[in-house]
């Protein structure tokens, strides 16, 4: 379980529930994020077997959802990219400590050295302060995340990319707006890791992957943080396309069994705010998200 701090965005972000790797956002504690997204997929795959390989590519699976695809787009997000690079014409040009003797000076290599020595102060003086351990968090998380998502196959590879592709549409608009984007959010930390749930086992379905884009929206309604609980449009309007998606494909039991999670859920909100909504109703929503895998499964 991870508890967040009383701080930074309004919006909590679940980093790694399972890998215990910590959260940004208000005061919280949640089971609720990709880990449960992913083991929802897994289910609704029908495919997963309790053999060595099924329990390699799902713990594979847990580690690329729950820690590199959160550390891929925090580390995006959450840093300014272009504050180092405003730096570059306050960045002095060094005096000159390398010097050939068969280069003479404004000659195009002996411009390229001076360059380079530039770039060196540059990224030690701004670019490593400014953004040097994101970059660095950067890099391990994408080796990772693409290592291991290789291993699983290219449908794996295929959603990582997404993911990065995602982060750096989310790394633009919030350079740009000054603040990261929650509905782009709730495909890394919802959507997309029931995919690869689903994906790391059997081909996607049309059924499971409209699941996945449908408690991604829940997800991102129920770990919003204000002084009121997510509007019923947000919480409730997804599962309830989900309902109706499941009376039409014939799955009644399902579909009572998801109503019966998303009426407390409707009554929590009545009473309760914030992160207290956001503990009791999880469970709630983590029992529809299942419900749903079964019966699609």
């Amino acid at each position: 379980m991870i508890e967040t701090t009383d701080h930074e965005s309004h919006f909590v972000e679940a980093v790694g529930p399972a890998l215990h790797l910590g959260a940004v956002g208000a005061p919280r504690s949640t089971w609720l994020g990709p880990a449960w997204a992913a083991l929802c997929g897994i289910v609704a795959s029908a495919a997963f077997t309790f053999d060595a390989l099924g329990m390699l590519l799902a713990a594979f699976v847990f580690i690329v959802i729950d820690w590199a695809w959160p550390a891929i787009w925090t580390s995006s997000v959450r840093t300014d990219w272009l504050a180092p690079f405003a730096q570059w014409h306050e960045t002095p040009a060094p005096s000159r400590a390398l010097r050939l003797p068969y280069l003479q000076p404004g000659a195009p290599a002996d411009r390229l050295i001076g360059w380079g020595s530039r770039a060196v102060t540059w990224s030690r003086s701004y670019f490593a302060p400014m953004a040097g351990s994101s970059a660095a968090s950067l890099f391990v998380a994408l080796s990772i995340s693409l290592s291991l998502s290789a291993a699983i196959g290219w449908r794996a590879l295929a959603l990582t990319l997404a993911v990065l592709a995602i982060s750096g549409i989310g790394a633009w608009w919030a350079m740009r707006a000054a603040l990261d984007s929650d509905w782009l959010r709730s495909i890394v930390y919802g959507a997309l890791p029931w995919w690869l749930g689903h994906a790391a086992f059997a081909s996607l379905t049309v059924e499971s992957a409209l699941m996945g884009i449908l408690f991604g929206l829940a997800y991102r309604a129920l770990m919003e943080s204000g002084e009121r609980a997510p509007s019923p449009f947000g919480l409730i309007a997804p599962q309830v396309v989900a309902v109706v998606a499941l009376f039409g494909g014939n799955q009644v039991t399902a579909a009572f069994v998801l109503v019966l999670a998303v009426v407390p859920q409707s009554a929590l909100r009545t009473f309760l705010t914030e992160h207290a909504f956001a503990r009791r109703a999880q469970a709630w929503l983590m029992l529809a998200m299942l419900t749903c895998a079964v019966a699609v499964a």
